[in-house]
């Protein structure tokens, strides 16, 4: 079974979403311990294309559009397990 955690980031169409996306990315790399090994390879961004936030899912170049503003992530990585 995973321990999953969801993570979401509110839209206000303020201007400032890629600000709070940063935002995001910057609590979530304190998360992985700092580990280069185990660095999570994932962004949020803002799309202004899509008008809503996406998940870069890594050097591939490919990523998610997030209809929900959220992604599941593994808590047992988080934890360090």
């Amino acid at each position: 079974m995973t321990n999953r955690v969801w993570i979401e980031i509110e839209n206000h169409n303020d201007g400032e979403n890629q600000t709070r996306a940063d935002k995001l990315n910057a609590m979530i790399s304190t998360l992985h311990h700092n580990d280069e090994d185990r660095k999570l390879q994932m962004t949020f961004e803002w799309s202004e294309h899509h008008g809503k936030y996406i998940l870069n899912m890594g050097p591939s170049g490919s990523f998610k559009v997030l209809e929900d503003n959220g992604e599941w992530f593994n808590l047992d990585y988080f934890a360090g397990s």
